[in-house]
């Protein structure tokens, strides 16, 4: 197990790296905090109209049995069952692109609202009903539409029902009205702000004084005018700490790159999304380290003897997935290093791959008989069966964007929904090879393919169909592939030569350059996608420059400024 004592997380904390990150959490955990208080003070001064009270009473006749949640929640699945049957049964995806660009509807989202599996936000719901209903009218349907009334009604049957199931375990917490989360944006809130604990009491209406309430109102509103002025403070402060963090790590890598860790290690490697961590195995342990710095965070993350193969954050990257070569999984906490869980077993051979879906409740694992398992990253626990129906043993694994899982085979690239464990298709069924790697892009619109003939290949995920002739000469199997979080370059590796690509020109971008490593296994970009990070076999990793700017040819330019996308926009630096 990790070194979780005292100790040792001691050691954690004082690191440099680590503070300006919990720094920045803490900003963003009271940021959302306020916000959270914020919305509550405005429905308390509001009056409590339409409050559902016939929806919270007991049903009339004292004998009928209660309904649970997981009851209403099959209800409003069948309605919405009902509603698809009715307006054509449209492809999921169709009714993803049907929806409008304000509207962000998924493929594993529908598919779970359709089956019950989860209860979706009530603005998803809406969104979702809304854009079905437009099937049937060949128009868009107003959110005022009277059609829509029984599902918001049913909705909030169930909801009532889970909150009184979670109140036996957990003490109350203020809650927002269903008219305030309905609204036109149907994106899910963030889980920093979703779960954020009120700290302090939330200033109530005061019926019984009249008056009182407006005082209490416009004091509370002083109060949190300062602490937002305080929290705007400190978010530019740790922002700037942020952006200075990456243009360390930019300044100090050479043009022709620098290797980062020992001179030994398994090939292991995973690029934060949230901060600029670098995870990397190195024999029986995951090593993190500062970007910035190139120094080692903490202690290394000791499972036991068996070696680790591959590694994974969530997209929150507040979870670190690592593969072992006997088949088991672990979870990390990379902010403290400690386990999360017990190990999880469920292959018979090593790990090969590991993937989190995009909103991170689901984690997807490849072993090298080609066995595919989903997991649920909270209780750790497999999700159903191993993935079945292949045809043929699968080879690499990703996940789209819309949260479908696509799998690479023999001559084939097949798409799963991961809720319910069933294949949706083959979007490339004719493939001359093995597919050995896959990536989509972050739009969710290309996907790129390597095989081991040294193809590389562009597809539409949607149609199946390929985007020209395979990128390049490549003179041997294409071990790996990966976007730039902002989709402008893709990165692949085979052999020791790793290429930059223009996926929009089909060029490469720049020369090719030879990695340290015999075999390139990983590659993967930085959260800013100012750093292309490789590793393989036994040597360290290395890190290297990305271009910012190059012609339509793939001729890298010299920039008379360097852009980047932060946190405050579009920043220059001369």
């Amino acid at each position: 197990m990790g070194r979780t004592d005292p100790e040792h997380l001691d050691q954690r904390r004082s690191t440099p790296h680590m503070v300006n990150h919990r720094t920045l959490r803490s900003c963003t955990a009271l940021f959302g905090e306020l916000r959270h208080r914020s919305l509550l003070l405005r429905l308390a001064s509001w009056p409590h109209t339409c409050g559902g009270d016939d929806m919270d009473s007991q049903s009339s006749n004292p004998q009928e049995t209660p309904r649970t949640f997981e009851q209403e929640l099959g209800t409003l699945a069948e309605q919405l069952k009902e509603l698809w049957v009715t307006c054509g049964g449209p492809a999921y995806r169709q009714v993803v692109s049907r929806a409008p660009d304000s509207q962000h509807l998924s493929v594993s989202g529908i598919s779970e609202a359709l089956n019950g599996k989860r209860l979706p936000e009530l603005n998803y719901l809406i969104a979702l009903v809304r854009t079905l209903l437009s099937f049937q009218d060949g128009k868009p349907v107003h959110r005022d539409d009277r059609r829509l009334q029984p599902f918001r009604d049913q909705w909030r049957k169930a909801k009532r029902l889970k909150q009184r199931r979670r109140s036996a375990s957990a003490s109350p917490q203020p809650t927002t009205s269903d008219a305030a989360q309905e609204s036109t944006d149907v994106r899910q809130p963030a889980p920093a702000e979703a779960s954020m604990p009120v700290q302090s009491p939330t200033p109530q209406r005061q019926d019984s004084s009249p008056g009182s309430a407006p005082e209490t109102d416009r004091a509370a509103e002083r109060k949190w005018e300062a602490e937002r002025a305080q929290l705007l403070r400190a978010l530019r402060s740790a922002t700037t700490r942020i952006e200075d963090l990456v243009d360390a790590l930019y300044d100090r890598i050479p043009d022709n790159g620098h290797t980062l860790g020992p001179p030994w290690g398994s090939g292991a490697l995973a690029f934060s999304p949230s901060d600029d961590l670098i995870a990397t195995g190195e024999l029986n342990q995951v090593r993190l380290w500062d970007s910035a710095t190139g120094r080692p965070v903490g202690e290394p993350l000791v499972g036991d003897d068996s070696h680790v193969k591959c590694l994974a954050f969530s997209p929150q990257g507040d979870l670190l997935a690592s593969g072992y070569n006997d088949g088991t999984l672990r979870l990390w906490n990379p902010a403290t290093g400690w386990p999360v869980g017990e190990p999880h077993s469920g292959h018979d051979s090593q790990v090969q791959c590991l993937a989190f879906s995009p909103d991170g409740q689901l984690l997807a694992s490849l072993d090298d008989d080609g066995s595919v398992r989903l997991w649920n990253p909270v209780t750790g626990r497999p999700v159903g069966e191993p993935l079945a129906g292949h045809e043929s043993r699968v080879y690499s694994l990703a996940f789209s964007p819309d949260g479908l899982l696509a799998t690479g085979n023999i001559h084939k690239v097949q798409l799963w929904d991961p809720t319910i464990g069933t294949r949706v298709s083959n979007i490339i069924w004719d493939y001359d090879g093995v597919v050995t790697c896959l990536a989509f892009s972050p739009d969710g619109h290309l996907l790129a393919t390597g095989d081991n003939s040294g193809s590389l290949r562009l597809w539409h995920p949607a149609t199946g169909r390929s985007m020209g002739a395979p990128l390049g000469n490549h003179t041997s199997p294409v071990n790996c592939v990966a976007f730039s979080p902002d989709g402008r370059l893709l990165a692949s590796a085979d052999g020791s030569t790793v290429r930059l690509w223009d996926p929009n020109t089909r060029c490469m971008v720049g020369d090719a350059f030879n990695s340290p490593h015999p075999v390139v296994d990983f590659v993967a970009f930085s959260r800013e996608g100012r750093v292309l990070a490789s590793s393989g076999g036994s040597s360290p990793v290395c890190l290297r420059k990305t271009p910012t700017d190059w012609s339509e040819n793939g001729k890298v330019l010299e920039p008379g400024k360097r852009r980047r996308k932060g946190m405050s926009g579009w920043l220059s630096k001369t």
